[in-house]
């Protein structure tokens, strides 16, 4: 999905938010070309937003100035969960949770504070706009193995008891799970899960694969060359998130079911979707 003039404004909005010369930014931004819309010609809004964030990492003189948030998001997921049985949650549940987790966002143009989640509220005003769970269901029945991209840090823990789900349910599918290459906004990296404890469980049920890709969201032309032939043979793909889906959905590929929260209303738009809606769509029918 091609960056539209929503996208620019909102890419603005996220470099207001830090303590830099705003005016070196918004050349940046100008500098990209685009459309007679104001559209990129070429690049998706994570493409766009790599150049973006190291630079504010940069001028900052920090390499991930989102690292605190991202402890206290991970510190909040793991209370959360916490609350729940997890053992008795069948994959459709499990799918419902994790899609919950992709709440969990600072690089949307939707506003999120970690120490305001009130998750029984979220939980129970979670509404699905399209639930294709019955088609995932078929696709796993002959899977093999299935990738797993990650998002946000916090998010991954959701995501974990989804795996755990699918190991238990699934004994002979092989999982991997994707993170991001390096620190950019609060996206999920291989040292991240490293770093924190209480992360440390998804080892146990996926290989975590760090994808070598520097966005907020999974291109494949920029991951490595290990995190490339994994995507290409895994049998299903299971796409967290704004961020990779704006950088998928432009791939005709059944295997790709995705699961996010729309939280603005380009991606709405792209969807057919309202704003605020959960979406659990496999790729093929998004035309």
């Amino acid at each position: 999905m091609k960056a539209q003039s929503d996208c620019f404004a909102c890419l603005k909005r996220q470099v207001c938010a830090h303590p830099v010369a705003i005016e070196e930014y918004q050349s940046f931004l100008q500098s990209i070309p685009k459309d007679q819309n104001g559209a990129s010609i070429a690049l998706s809004p994570p493409q766009i937003a790599i150049g973006l964030y190291e630079k504010i990492a940069r001028d900052l003189g920090v390499s991930d100035p989102f690292a605190h948030i991202k402890a206290q998001s991970i510190q909040k997921a793991s209370q959360i969960l916490q609350m729940l049985d997890l053992e008795v949650l069948s994959l459709e549940e499990a799918l419902r949770l994790s899609a919950l987790g992709n709440v969990i966002d600072y690089g949307s143009a939707s506003q999120f504070c970690i120490q305001d989640f009130d998750f029984m509220q979220e939980l129970s005003r979670m509404d699905f706009a399209c639930f294709d769970f019955d088609r995932f269901q078929d696709a796993l029945e002959g899977a093999r193995s299935l990738v797993m991209l990650g998002d946000n840090a916090g998010e991954n823990l959701f995501d974990e008891v989804l795996l755990r789900v699918l190991s238990r349910q699934y004994p002979n599918l092989e999982l991997f799970y994707f993170v991001r290459g390096k620190p950019i906004i609060n996206d999920i990296t291989l040292l991240d899960l490293q770093r924190f404890e209480e992360c440390r469980g998804i080892f146990e049920v996926a290989q975590v694969v760090d994808s070598g890709v520097k966005s907020p969201g999974f291109v494949y032309g920029d991951a490595s060359t290990e995190a490339q032939q994994i995507f290409s043979r895994s049998d299903l793909v299971l796409s967290k998130g704004m961020g990779n889906f704006e950088c998928l959905d432009e791939r005709k590929d059944s295997r790709i079911f995705y699961l996010l929260k729309i939280k603005c209303q380009v991606v709405a738009d792209r969807l057919g979707f309202a704003l605020g809606k959960m979406v659990f769509r496999q790729n093929h029918f998004v035309l």
